[in-house]
């Protein structure tokens, strides 16, 4: 602090004071300060407003780099179309744009900055997401539809009940719970069973004393009403095990009926009165078989698949060709009531010294229809 003189009053005072405490003078700031801060402020900002440029805009290699990988991956991104993409599909695809999403807000102030679609992944984000809705908005009305189209529940409405609870069981549970006409197909399930026990039961009473002849469509129609029931609903029909008993009862007689027509068809076929073998000097088996047609219709072929065995009844195999079986066919026509086997015979059928006795395990037969008819196994006994 310095003392000067009031340029008023000329009285000592302080270069500090605003005024003279002598004689009040006023005296003037001056104006060279007044230039200089503001000059001082503007270059200031032009520093920071520089730096600010350079340290903001500027990008180096990596930053240029991961800016170009992104505007790629947003660019595949937004040339995608949905229009005709399924819901699944479109759920793989949010997955995929939302971690693509999740990435981007990751960068860095200035690469994300300098992305050309910056927001792109968002903004088809929330387009997935709107398609998505539309597509589970279309599945509940689809299964609301069903449900209303079930109408009047009876008897055949089941097909009906069952597509709709089948599309129902297909949506997830927050779907489920915005179909709002679920307690219909809920009330239409429980009439309906009631009704189909019911009828059940009636079908089952109508079967009465079981035939061949009217039992099997009685039986039927009685079996596939059990069937289509539901676990719970099956429990409720009062006369099932009848239908058991009933459906026993018509195998059984079935059974004994295929049995019989199976006899009878092998008897209907030809008839082996008498076959022999005759072993020439080097072990070769001459084989005559002998016989009736018994069909009713000409034979053109019989073809008889032979084993053959030794004293003790063991299998034997061709000496040459070490088969187990052979295959002799006879050719016709064979007229029906004819005989046939005389005069013709297998040359060397196989080849064993220490064969003893040889069995037809099958016979094949063609007819002159085109017809053909195999007997083997245990109706064999009835041709021989």
């Amino acid at each position: 602090m310095a003392l000067i003189n009031c340029p008023e009053c000329q009285k000592e005072i302080s270069d500090t004071v605003k005024k003279c405490p002598k004689c009040g003078y006023k005296f003037k700031k001056k104006k060279g300060n007044k230039i200089i801060i503001p000059i001082i402020v503007v270059i200031v900002l032009i520093v920071i407003a520089v730096g600010g440029y350079f340290g903001i805009f500027y990008l180096n290699d990596d930053q240029k780099n991961r800016v170009a990988e992104y505007d790629q991956k947003i660019q595949q991104i937004m040339d995608v179309t949905y229009d005709n993409m399924d819901k699944k599909n479109l759920q793989s695809n949010l997955e995929d744009i939302q971690k693509l999403q999740e990435e981007v807000e990751s960068l860095d102030f200035k690469t994300k900055n300098h992305l050309k679609e910056k927001n792109g992944a968002k903004e088809k984000a929330e387009l997935v997401k709107k398609l998505i809705t539309e597509k589970e908005n279309d599945e509940i009305k689809v299964v609301s539809d069903l449900i209303g189209d079930i109408g009047e529940v009876t008897v055949d409405s089941n097909a009906a009940i069952k597509k709709a609870e089948e599309a129902y069981e297909k949506l997830d549970d927050e779907l489920k719970s915005k179909v709002e006409n679920y307690s219909d197909l809920q009330s239409a399930r429980i009439k309906c069973d009631e009704t189909m026990v019911e009828n059940t039961i009636q079908l089952i009473s109508e079967i009465g004393k079981v035939s061949l002849k009217e039992g099997d469509k009685k039986i039927r129609a009685a079996s596939s009403a059990y069937n289509n029931l539901s676990s719970d609903a099956k429990t409720k029909v009062t006369n099932a095990d009848d239908l058991r008993k009933a459906s026993e009862k018509y195998n059984k007689l079935d059974k004994e009926q295929t049995e019989k027509n199976n006899v009878k068809k092998a008897k209907n076929s030809i008839k082996i009165t008498k076959k022999y073998f005759d072993m020439n000097s080097v072990g070769g088996c001459d084989v005559y078989i002998y016989g009736t047609n018994t069909s009713g219709k000409s034979i053109d072929y019989i073809s008889f698949t032979v084993s053959y065995y030794n004293a003790v009844g063991d299998s034997l195999s061709d000496s040459i060709s070490h088969d187990r079986t052979k295959c002799l066919q006879y050719t016709g026509p064979i007229a029906p009531g004819a005989s046939f086997g005389s005069g013709k015979y297998w040359s060397a059928a196989w080849y064993n010294t220490t064969t003893n006795s040889f069995k037809i395990d099958s016979v094949e037969i063609e007819y002159e229809d085109g017809t053909t008819q195999t007997v083997s196994g245990n109706y064999m006994k009835y041709i021989q």
